[in-house]
């Protein structure tokens, strides 16, 4: 069964809390309002959080980011 990540997430005041379980692994991801994600609705402000983050992590160019980031099958265009 597929799970949107709407059902794994609530706001309050402003901030968003992501569940992010599986039966191994379990964390929860904060993203609050900053000076870098007010554009965007308060629906969709973790969304461009979370892009905004990933294209500035891989900008970094380190190549220990990429190793970690291919080890978890993590890509990003």
């Amino acid at each position: 069964m597929e799970k949107k990540l709407d059902e794994e997430m609530d706001n309050i005041n402003g901030t968003t809390r992501i569940n992010i379980n599986c039966n191994h692994l379990k964390s929860m991801l904060y993203v609050v309002p900053t000076e870098s994600n007010w554009v965007c609705e308060n629906g969709k402000m973790h969304l461009h959080s979370l892009s905004g983050f990933l294209k500035t992590l891989v900008e970094l160019n380190k190549p220990e980011i990429k190793d970690a980031m291919q080890q978890w099958g993590i890509y990003v265009r």
